[in-house]
């Protein structure tokens, strides 16, 4: 156990209060390095509106896609999406706002990554055929 300072009063406090017993402010501790846990010190109900997009389904499709159009280099990325679109309700559920829009902007960012490798590569083997039919007529 450690004591640590109140940022309100600054009196030392127990780094295990939930709350300074000198002045009442509640003592927000970070899950994270940089993110701090909201529900720790909002009370009242986030609106639903602010709730982060999950991209469960773009990964699903991205990775069944995948397997059905024989790109299965873009697998990797769905899958990796599909577990940061995995955990942004849990995390919007437990008060992790921060890591809920993180989560979300991850499984985005892997789902745009894999989408864009399989588009790039079927245009690829598109040219390639092309080239090779046109070879073929010379």
């Amino acid at each position: 156990m450690s004591l640590i300072k109140c940022d309100i009063c600054g009196q030392t406090v127990s780094d295990k209060a939930t709350t300074c017993p000198h002045c009442g402010n509640v003592i927000v501790k970070s899950q994270y390095k940089d993110r701090v846990r909201y529900r720790d010190y909002i009370k009242s109900p986030i609106p639903e509106t602010l709730r982060p997009k999950s991209y469960l389904i773009h990964s699903v499709l991205l990775g069944l896609s995948s397997l059905i159009l024989f790109t299965i280099w873009c697998l990797p990325f769905a899958i990796v999406s599909f577990i940061y679109a995995n955990k942004v309700d849990r995390l919007w559920e437990n008060g992790d706002i921060d890591g809920a829009y993180y989560a979300s902007r991850s499984a985005y960012k892997w789902y745009s990554i894999g989408w864009w490798i399989g588009i790039l590569s079927w245009l690829l083997i598109i040219l390639l055929l092309l080239l090779f039919i046109v070879g073929l007529t010379d």
